[in-house]
């Protein structure tokens, strides 16, 4: 038993090291799994203006597509519609890659029932 567990670890390491995506996903920092998504959304707080896209979403962060970037620290609040119900989302944007978006950590959602709607729709994206 020792032996096929042995093996069955140096063969792990052996493709960790062969596919370097891999070894990344130990190192993530995030606290929640991250779901692809897209959602329009809207955000108060900042200059950025117009019809943005929530591209991936969890419990305590999510990434919105847009090419007017607001500066790390900036605290805001992101409107979006899940299920019928505009959620608001405060947060704080804590990446920025220029062209291509702002990655947020989300400091609160707005209410326990908007709470309850967002763990709704994140636990029905997980099932389909």
């Amino acid at each position: 038993m020792r032996l096929l567990a042995l093996s069955l670890a140096l063969c792990l390491v052996n493709h960790a090291a062969d596919n370097p995506g891999m070894a990344q996903q130990r190192n993530e920092r995030r606290k929640h799994v991250r779901r692809p998504v897209f959602l329009n959304c809207r955000i108060e707080g900042t200059a950025v203006a117009g019809s943005l896209q929530l591209t991936d979403l969890s419990e305590s962060g999510c990434f919105i597509a847009t090419s007017e970037t607001p500066p790390v620290g900036s605290e805001l609040t992101i409107y979006v519609a899940v299920s019928g119900t505009e959620i608001p989302l405060v947060g704080r944007v804590i990446r920025v890659q220029p062209g291509r978006g702002v990655g947020i950590e989300i400091i609160r959602v707005g209410s326990q029932q908007a709470r309850r709607a967002l763990d709704a729709f994140l636990y029905q994206v997980v099932s389909t």
